[in-house]
């Protein structure tokens, strides 16, 4: 991304992000079942353009598989269809992390359980969004969270923020899990975290918009 347009995919995200999110989306606690052969991914196939419902698109399975796997037998603007509805999913998986963002950077410092573990969805959230935009693969199992840092090759300062989310996650978890545990404890300060996430959002807008998922208000 050149840095005019980095520049102004910045300003874009700072402009929306500064303000108050009203906006509920909703989320799906479903299991969400694989697909593990072509024929099952070809079944599903034939049923997902039908399927207007977001917890529906997604019960279908991986669409990348399904729009692999059946790519044969769809039309490229039937193909076309899954790509967007899949980048429709994308874009509500990162805008349910900013709910989280928001609500964390407005929490004083007495609260610092609530910040870290705000913060951490925020991550979360928009990692998901960016794995399930890079590969279809969605889930809801508590195991999905080991994948915080699992980002791809292709992200911008990967290394660094597979530990640092790590690490978030470690926090998170003493926070919400750990009734002893004091503000002192912490791996990383509030501060540090604050500074981390907002970087991590801000990259992870850049990558999904330059992925083609629409992620600005003029866009929604």
């Amino acid at each position: 991304m050149k840095t005019s347009q980095r520049c102004s995919s910045r300003a874009r995200w700072q402009s929306r992000y500064a303000l108050p999110f009203n906006s509920q989306l909703r989320t799906s606690t479903d299991s969400i079942r694989s697909i593990d052969t072509d024929e099952s991914a070809c079944k599903a196939g034939l049923g997902l353009l039908r399927l207007t419902m977001d917890q529906e698109f997604l019960k279908a399975g991986n669409p990348s598989k399904i729009a692999s796997a059946y790519s044969s037998f769809l039309s490229p603007a039937d193909i076309d269809k899954i790509k967007t509805e899949a980048r429709k999913h994308s874009a509500a998986m990162y805008n349910l992390g900013i709910t989280h963002y928001r609500f964390a950077i407005n929490l004083k410092s007495p609260h610092w359980r609530q910040k870290i573990s705000r913060l951490y969805y925020a991550s979360y959230n928009a990692s998901k969004a960016i794995r399930f935009d890079n590969d279809g693969n969605h889930s809801t199992d508590v195991k999905d969270h080991s994948k915080i840092g699992a980002l791809p090759n292709n992200f911008p300062n990967k290394a660094t923020y597979e530990n640092t989310l790590s690490t978030l996650r470690d926090d998170r978890n003493s926070c919400d899990y750990d009734h002893l545990a004091k503000a002192t404890d912490l791996i990383n300060t509030t501060s540090d975290y604050s500074r981390l996430v907002t970087s991590f959002l801000r990259d992870a807008h850049d990558y999904l918009t330059l992925r083609g998922v629409q992620l600005d208000a003029s866009k929604n």
